[in-house]
């Protein structure tokens, strides 16, 4: 979990790129915003019980509560958890957080209804056991929302939007034969 403390508490990486006031690259920054408001809308997190896993600042548990959603979300950064529960108060709104490692989630199995995994995927040490986890905490039926970019600007645009729904007896696989 050291590696990834490092890198999302580093100044110039995750910390300041999300930052609403980061003027670095306006145009995706706002498209962002768009995609995480839609994708909430779409999955109407009013009523059900919502992990956003990899919170950052908070921005899509704070709207999910304000939808009546009961949140928790967590992430592998202090400094970014200070600022999502500095958000959430600013907005009135109840969210539980909590520092955790994706990796390996504190949370009994079949816990949540909706589990939010926005644009962290491909920075985490072992995406298989990431999405093991969240198919592990997520209740039988639920929903799982993941968006992930790559590493070259293209797919900046060509974002993969994956919204998947879980079956009694499915489970989140990743790789060829999956």
């Amino acid at each position: 979990m050291e590696w990834a403390t490092d890198y999302f508490e580093s100044t110039g990486t995750v910390a300041n790129w999300w930052d609403p006031l980061n003027e670095a690259d306006p145009l995706f920054r706002d498209w962002m915003l768009v995609q995480q408001t839609e994708l909430l809308a779409v999955t109407s997190p009013r009523g059900r019980i919502v992990l956003d896993a990899g919170c950052g600042r908070g921005r899509v548990a704070i709207q999910a509560a304000a939808m009546g959603g009961s949140v928790t979300a967590v992430d592998v950064s202090a400094e970014m958890l200070g600022i999502a529960e500095e958000s959430a108060r600013h907005a009135r709104v109840p969210v539980e957080f909590k520092l955790a490692d994706l990796h390996d989630l504190p949370f009994d199995d079949d816990t949540f209804d909706l589990v939010f995994h926005l644009e962290i995927l491909l920075h985490l040490e072992d995406p298989q056991r990431v999405l093991t986890e969240l198919g592990r905490v997520l209740k039988p039926h639920g929903t799982l929302v993941l968006t992930t970019n790559g590493q070259n600007p293209i797919s900046v645009v060509l974002t993969v939007v994956w919204v998947m729904r879980r079956s009694e007896r499915a489970r989140v696989r990743v790789g060829a034969g999956g």
